[in-house]
């Protein structure tokens, strides 16, 4: 009986929540300090489709954006539902932040304690890349809530839309199933 079952305005309703819900989520993004997921790699792509008659939501996203979603808590402190376990950056890592300071022309140099000491203050960029890494990790990173609050959000304001629709279609289903 249930294959029977037609969602064609259900699947409308939760392709709309889904380009919704993907556009919320980059606009949280955009807002907050996850400047890491705000490029074209870490577009966040939900796709709808059915099995049988089950309706099913594909996310699409890097694998690393549930830490910026819900936080990872440092060696030392900070909050999150992860944890980091090390206090020294890896090489993936240090070789990240020295991509992500080359891309956007951060060129490092040292604090002066002294006026004297000025002659050389600049250090390098993989000494920075690993100051910062041991920062990260000591400290950890504060949760964004961006997906959490970009789920709430398309929910509230697209529930009677959802809801008219599945009605529709069993009212659909039931009068095809009758004939």
């Amino acid at each position: 009986m249930a294959d029977d079952i037609v969602f064609t305005l259900t699947q409308k309703a939760l392709s709309n929540m889904a380009v919704a819900l993907a556009k919320e989520a980059q606009n949280n993004l955009y807002k907050g300090r996850a400047a890491a997921l705000n490029t074209s790699s870490g577009m966040i792509v939900l796709t709808p489709r059915t099995e049988g008659d089950k309706i099913i939501v594909d996310v699409q996203a890097p694998g690393y954006y549930n830490y910026i979603n819900k936080g990872v808590r440092g060696t030392r402190g900070g909050s999150g539902l992860y944890a980091f376990k090390k206090d020294f950056p890896g090489y993936g890592m240090i070789t990240a932040l020295q991509s992500w300071m080359g891309a956007r022309g951060i060129i490092p140099h040292a604090a002066t304690v002294h006026k004297m000491a000025e002659a050389n203050n600049s250090i390098n960029r993989l000494s920075a890349a690993i100051a910062i890494g041991r920062a990260i990790l000591r400290n950890g990173i504060q949760p964004t809530g961006f997906l959490d609050k970009a789920v709430q959000t398309v929910l509230q304001q697209n529930n009677d839309e959802l809801v008219q629709a599945i009605k529709a279609d069993i009212i659909t289903s039931m009068q095809n199933n009758l004939e």
